[in-house]
């Protein structure tokens, strides 16, 4: 099932359709994100701001809300993507750094009210990866400026999306069954590299 997730309504009606075809989801991932402006704080104007948290938080939230519902009826896990901008805190980012940091708080929270009805929730923290959002980034960055990147970073290479799926697939597997209201980073070194 398809929907724009910053309607309230049309997720709640893919989250149905998707019950009606496949039964009672155990699992939920929120994986929505908004690509940066690149722009200064002073130079991000109101609406542009308001319209990237409009994407990337009140539509995680949409999400998370609806899974919470959903979940409860038989316990599950729930995994929010987000962004170690919300550590680094890098310049040209800041409605992304914001709108993350809120995410992890929100994932945070559900995880202490849901625990008694068996949700877990945590999030995954990512650095540069191999996506579609991203390289437009680096060819507007050029090479010089990617490879400086890369260089700062303790494993030196750009990640994949594999490698961050694999570690969404772990927190919702039993062999997570302990593990709630955490942020993982899959970042490789990139906030410890500065």
């Amino acid at each position: 099932a398809r929907a724009d997730a910053s309607d309230a309504s049309a997720v709640a009606s893919a989250f149905a359709s998707i019950r009606a075809e496949l039964g009672l989801p155990a699992m939920v991932v929120n994986s929505i994100g908004a690509a940066s402006q690149e722009k200064y704080i002073h130079d991000l104007s109101p609406d542009e701001f308001r319209a990237f948290i409009a994407v990337d938080l009140f539509a995680a939230y949409n999400v998370i809300h609806t899974a919470v519902r959903t979940l409860r009826e038989a316990g599950g896990g729930i995994v929010a993507m987000s962004s170690i901008a919300t550590q680094m805190m890098p310049t040209r980012n800041g409605a992304g750094a914001a709108s993350k940091a809120a995410t992890e708080a929100l994932i945070k929270v559900v995880a202490r009210e849901e625990a008694r009805h068996a949700i877990r929730a945590n999030a995954v923290s990512i650095g540069i990866t191999d996506t579609d959002m991203v390289r437009p980034l680096f060819a507007k960055w050029g090479d010089a400026a990617t490879s400086k990147i890369l260089a700062g970073m303790p494993l030196g290479r750009i990640g994949q999306p594999q490698e961050v799926a694999s570690m969404i697939a772990y927190l919702l597997d039993e062999r997570a069954s302990y593990i709630t209201g955490k942020v993982f980073q899959v970042d490789g070194g990139q906030f410890i590299g500065g």
